[in-house]
């Protein structure tokens, strides 16, 4: 078990949900981020959408997140 979360943490690419949860907000709200395009290394895959994990961790890294709900 343990190294199996050890490579999910090493994953490039997370799902949008997972990226949601690092981010601290629903799944829907990573999916509404995603379709406006608000949504920080998203890259599509086939059918499915990603997330870029080094992106993400960089914008959340700056507060992008604290500053969206601050307004």
């Amino acid at each position: 078990m343990r190294q199996e979360q050890h490579r999910r943490a090493e994953r490039p690419l997370i799902s949008v949900a997972q990226a949601a949860e690092l981010a601290g907000v629903s799944e829907a709200t990573g999916y509404r981020w995603l379709a406006l395009g608000e949504l920080p290394g998203a890259v599509r895959v086939g059918r499915r959408w990603y997330v870029r994990r080094v992106v993400l961790e960089a914008w959340l890294a700056v507060g992008a997140v604290a500053d969206r709900f601050a307004a």
